[in-house]
């Protein structure tokens, strides 16, 4: 574990998660200034430039900031994800929002425990951040199945499968009753 970032409670990240996905999202204004209380947080040692602030937020679209705003707000309140992102300051923060955007919707997040999970879980992964759960080191596969499980595009996908193999089944039952009752198709 020696090149890897001090590991992510996550109990204590879903906990904190869960209470700030319960709020209303914050503006902009409030978020880049907890973006860069973050920075000072991290890097006490150096002032902040801040176009080094300001450039990578707002560089993020309205999905990536939602993200960003859910990270950031529940670092604020974990100590171990904030000392899990480590040296690689914010830019863990902003380029796991900029990557999961398309991916994990912030409000379908907010909304459901288990994308609020798949979201700490990708976020973790992405720095790689070892979990620890229930207070003890989760094994590396075992996360990596765990996320596999929680894969909202993946779950999407299938459903959205699932739904086009019912229109046509549907559309097959419509033309057989109509050809059973004599009529054209």
């Amino acid at each position: 574990m020696s090149d890897r970032s001090p590991p992510l409670d996550l109990d204590a990240a879903r906990a904190a998660l869960a209470l700030v996905a319960a709020r209303p999202p914050a503006p902009d204004r409030l978020l880049l200034a907890w973006h860069a209380d973050l920075y000072r947080d991290l890097h006490p040692e150096v002032e902040p430039d801040p176009l080094d602030l300001v450039l990578p937020f707002g560089a993020l679209g309205p999905e990536a900031r939602g993200l960003l705003g859910l990270l950031v707000a529940t670092a604020r309140e974990v100590p171990s994800m904030r000392a899990a992102a480590g040296g690689r300051g914010p830019a863990a923060f902003v380029d796991a929002a900029a990557a999961l955007a398309e991916r994990l919707p912030p409000a379908v997040v907010r909304a459901h425990p288990l994308r609020q999970e798949e979201l700490l879980r990708r976020w973790a992964a992405q720095i790689d951040a070892p979990l620890r759960v229930a207070d003890a080191p989760e094994p590396p596969d075992r996360a990596t199945r765990v996320l596999e499980r929680l894969d909202y595009a993946r779950i999407r996908a299938e459903e959205q499968r699932l739904e086009d193999e019912r229109a046509v089944a549907e559309a097959r039952r419509a033309a057989l009753a109509k050809v059973a009752a004599g009529g054209p198709l």
